[in-house]
């Protein structure tokens, strides 16, 4: 797999762990103080399904810099999280 298909999968796995840990904590009612995750889990899908269009050659697996490392530990901190409301 190419590098820049991983990075593409790690936000689109943020995104939908995102939406995921907003409708398990709240349902469909919007939650003000919560919305940010609904609103970041989107832009990640969002993100994710642009650059998956695009050819390998055209973005460099590196393009996405240093937020790949804070987007893998959103990863983890939100599969917790999730995991944790889930069996609560």
């Amino acid at each position: 797999m190419h590098p820049k298909r991983l990075a593409d999968l790690l936000f689109l796995y943020a995104g939908a762990l995102h939406i995921g840990h907003y409708t398990v904590a709240h349902g469909v009612q919007v939650v003000p103080g919560s919305a940010w995750q609904l609103v970041s889990g989107s832009t990640f899908c969002a993100l994710a399904a642009y650059r998956w269009t695009l050819p390998p050659d055209e973005t460099k697996p590196s393009a996405y810099g240093p937020l790949v490392y804070v987007l893998v530990a959103l990863c983890a901190l939100t599969t917790l999280l999730t995991a944790g409301l889930i069996v609560a």
